[in-house]
């Protein structure tokens, strides 16, 4: 079994093995979803904010741990976002228990301005987007469920009675759409919050792909005239100083291959380790470099070796060897 070393990064070109990856399916206003599925977390897309009395149009910015604070005499608690986000739920986690009572006069808030736009017709301007300053907050129609110290709140279909343009959607909608959301916490004696997370519309979904960091030629009639290509698919990033890449065990049918790269301490070098079966086809090791400089001279097991390619970014790896140490240098 082939195992790839990388700070986590994927690069999509073909692997000898399969590599589970999971993606975002929209779920359109909930049609054909489950119970079971998993919405993806947005929070991390954007900023932790709260907004002052006076009501600062991009709030400010939460940089402690407690999220929360009766000493900040703040009233709420929400995420900024730089684009329109469909809002699936809101979660608040606190730091202990949360009772009915205690949430009870509690709601959830999100800016609107434009959303929902009127229905497709002609002689029309384009599609508006709401923005960060100009809008208000809405009072969101809300289920709310409690988990132990968390609450969790869902979206009632959008009425009129909340934004009077809601007639404009043909059918129910359960999400929400907006640039800012918070919950509003009038009262002092509401226990410090520890996490809050808001879910969009799109449900996780398991997926397999195959990545590729070695290609074998298809030459099956005779293994002499085939070729193996090393490090072709790793992006320049991999290499920048600190990073390494490394590949281990790779089976193919010469034999098993396994190389590490990496920034070396020397200045504008690139330092490569390759380990391959002594008889196999013409093998090509392929060096993406960040520096964005051409190769001044390359070194095979400290000899110089001219067998590369500045144009394709390559090195043709001598035949007979099955540990190689590769010097490029910048």
């Amino acid at each position: 079994m082939p195992i790839i070393i990388k700070s986590f990064s994927i690069l999509f070109c073909c692997l000898i093995s399969n590599i589970a990856l999971i993606v975002t399916v929209n779920a359109s206003n909930n049609q054909g979803a489950s119970e079971k599925d998993e919405y993806l977390n947005i929070t991390s897309f954007g900023t932790l904010c709260y907004w002052n009395i006076e009501d600062s149009l991009l709030g400010y910015e939460i940089k402690d741990n407690l999220f929360y604070s009766t000493e900040k005499k703040q009233d709420n608690i929400g995420i900024r976002w730089w684009k329109t986000r469909d809002i699936q739920r809101f979660e608040i986690t606190f730091d202990k228990k949360i009772s009915e009572e205690t949430t009870a006069n509690r709601h959830i808030e999100y800016w609107q301005d434009t959303w929902p736009d009127q229905p497709p017709h002609m002689s029309s301007f384009d599609d508006l987007e709401d923005d960060l300053w100009r809008g208000k907050w809405i009072v969101a129609n809300t289920c709310r469920q409690i988990k132990g110290n968390k609450v969790i709140y869902t979206f009632n279909p959008l009425g009129e009675k909340e934004i009077s343009s809601a007639k404009n959607f043909p059918g129910e909608v359960t999400y929400r759409r907006t640039l800012k959301m918070r919950i509003k916490i009038p009262s002092k004696d509401m226990p410090d919050v520890r996490k809050i997370d808001a879910f969009s519309m799109a449900i996780l979904q398991k997926e397999k792909i195959r990545i590729e960091f070695l290609i074998e030629s298809d030459n099956k009639k005779e293994k002499k005239n085939g070729k193996i290509w090393l490090g072709n698919g790793i992006p320049n990033r991999w290499l920048e100083p600190g990073e390494k890449v490394e590949l281990k065990n790779l089976c193919t049918r010469y034999g098993k291959f396994s190389y590490n790269l990496k920034h070396s301490d020397e200045l504008n070098t690139i330092h490569a380790e390759i380990w391959m079966p002594e008889e196999c086809p013409r093998t090509i090791m392929f060096i993406h470099d960040p520096f964005q400089k051409p190769i001044r001279e390359v070194s095979v097991n400290g000899q110089n070796w001219t067998a590369w390619n500045e144009m394709e970014k390559s090195v043709v790896l001598p035949k007979g060897e099955n540990h190689i140490q590769l010097i490029i240098n910048y």
